[in-house]
């Protein structure tokens, strides 16, 4: 009986520590597993992001050679980069790749778009018209160069609790309108991408602005600047348009700095997308060894959509 006993503690000894090794084993191989799937995703998202920045520099070498050699940047003339928004695919190395360029004279400038701009845009970013107003007048407050300090504009934010005061100058980033009287996160978020600080124009250009920045222009809508948008696509190099509120929407020329959208998909949930805008420095006379063809004004990784 006892020799039956100590064989039996020895099968169920031995069985647990088959047990044991199955559970190690297992959990080695779900480890590996894992691990494997961590770097074939990885993997995956360096291929998107190298990809990205590769619609980058193509789109930064395709423009320049464009604007450098003169070319007409009409439909009818096969150009193919132009800043009016369109995506223009292509793929690198077996990964997809689509490219938007915009150019940023057809963006709402805070630095220099008049109050009337701004307050539309407010208007269609969801703001009520009397805010939007508001907004729009300590923009204008927040840029504009004065002597001696505002003490009307430090009182208004004093006893909004905010810690600051207006700068009194040209806004140095986008972001920074976040801190302005009356400007709320969501808001921000909505019309942060029809803003630029780098065309120096009261108003932006129609033919090269997004129907949501077309929209804020007053005297237009939401249709008529969709319907525009499509047209203007065929629209031959010189033709004179007038859109509603006297813009002129016309064929325009482009202008030296433009902001790409490159986005290099692997898969549906590996995609990396990069905002980058450009300013180039060398469009006109002879080449300058001494300076640079471009210069990167801003670069983002953008978060998935």
């Amino acid at each position: 009986m006892t020799r039956r006993s100590e064989h039996g503690v020895a099968l169920l000894v031995v069985l647990w520590a088959c047990t044991l090794l199955a559970i190690l084993v297992g959990g080695f191989a779900s480890l590996a597993r894992v691990e494997t799937e961590q770097a074939r995703y990885s993997l995956s998202l360096v291929r998107a992001r190298y990809a990205a920045e590769a619609g980058v520099m193509r789109a930064i070498h395709d423009v320049y050679e464009g604007r450098k050699a003169g070319r007409i940047q009409g439909p009818e003339e096969g150009e193919r980069w132009i800043g009016d928004g369109r995506a223009f695919p292509f793929s690198v190395g077996g990964t997809q790749v689509s490219v938007v360029v915009e150019d940023e004279a057809g963006k709402i400038d805070l630095n220099a778009a008049d109050t009337d701009v701004l307050t539309s845009l407010f208007v269609a970013g969801g703001a009520q018209r009397n805010q939007a107003q508001r907004i729009a007048k300590e923009v204008v407050t927040w840029r504009t160069t004065a002597a001696t300090p505002d003490t009307e504009a430090i009182r208004r934010y004093s006893d909004a609790g905010r810690p600051y005061a207006p700068r009194q100058a040209r806004f140095p980033s986008i972001e920074e309108l976040q801190s302005v009287l009356g400007m709320d996160a969501s808001l921000f978020a909505r019309v942060e991408p029809a803003l630029t600080l780098w065309s120096g124009l009261e108003k932006p250009v129609p033919y090269y602005a997004p129907s949501f920045v077309l929209a804020a222009l007053p005297g237009m809508d939401a249709d008529t600047a969709r319907s525009y948008v499509v047209s203007r696509r065929q629209m031959p190099v010189g033709s004179e348009v007038m859109l509603p509120g006297g813009f002129s929407g016309g064929w325009a020329p482009g202008s030296s700095v433009i902001t790409i959208d490159s986005t290099g998909r692997v898969s549906e949930s590996i995609v990396v997308t990069l905002r980058v805008t450009v300013r180039f420095d060398q469009l006109e006379g002879a080449l300058d060894p001494r300076r640079p063809l471009y210069t990167i004004l801003r670069w983002r990784n953008m978060p998935p959509a």
